[in-house]
């Protein structure tokens, strides 16, 4: 899986619950390249004028990609207009060689979204998304899991500069989440030299969701 990229004029509108071009009403879709063919597409399209480019997030489209075969090679179609959440960034032509192309780590997969510096340390946000439900339509308590994992991990990196593996976590569900945004935020309980303590929770706005405590060890070379 991909990242989507779709160029427009500078000045072009994108406000709204949903983004839809003229091009979706004249050619029944929206244009995108992949990362490594968007300067291209500004070349060709948008010669001598100020563009900016849409980041698209393909696991939050609910409308068809097609991609189709042309002489630059494949290009994706959306067949549809883009809902708002699918925009995650507006880029700079320049900055979107260093934006990523596949969707590849555990933590994209999910959706994770790190932030490093708020105001009580670093966290992780996942907005919830029909495929983190099980049959029964609650988040799945193996996504909760990850969730606090990964969190713990990035406490280590932020705050102590530490590279870890995880050697053993337990984790109490304390509430059904069904939607909204889930905030996972850890504390470092103890820092030895080679063993780190810590503790994690889950919050659905406020309400708490979810506890751990894990134990991580230092990654040596």
């Amino acid at each position: 899986m991909r990242w989507l990229y779709h160029v427009l004029n500078a000045d072009s509108h994108t406000a709204g619950e949903r983004y839809d071009p003229p091009s979706l009403a004249s050619e029944g879709f929206i244009h995108a390249s992949y990362r490594d063919a968007v300067a291209e597409s500004a070349r060709l399209y948008f010669a001598g004028r100020s563009v900016r480019v849409l980041q698209i997030d393909p696991r939050r489209l609910d409308v068809p990609v097609v991609e189709a075969s042309t002489p630059r090679g494949p290009m994706p179609h959306i067949h549809g207009s883009i809902p708002r959440d699918a925009i995650r960034a507006v880029l700079e032509l320049a900055d979107v060689a260093g934006a990523p192309d596949h969707i590849e780590l555990f933590s994209q997969l999910l959706g994770l979204q790190f932030v490093r510096e708020p105001p009580d340390g670093p966290c992780i946000r996942l907005d919830v998304l029909p495929h983190h439900k099980n049959s029964n339509s609650v988040v799945h308590g193996s996504v909760i899991h990850a969730l606090l994992d990964t969190v713990m991990g990035f406490t280590c990196k932020v705050e102590l500069a530490a590279s870890v593996v995880t050697v053993e976590i337990s984790v109490r569900f304390l509430a059904p989440v069904f939607d909204g945004t889930l905030t996972s935020r850890a504390r470092v309980l103890r820092a030895g030299k080679r063993i780190i303590f810590l503790d994690a929770d889950v919050r659905r706005e406020s309400e708490l969701v979810a506890v751990a405590q894990g134990t991580f060890a230092r990654l040596t070379k």
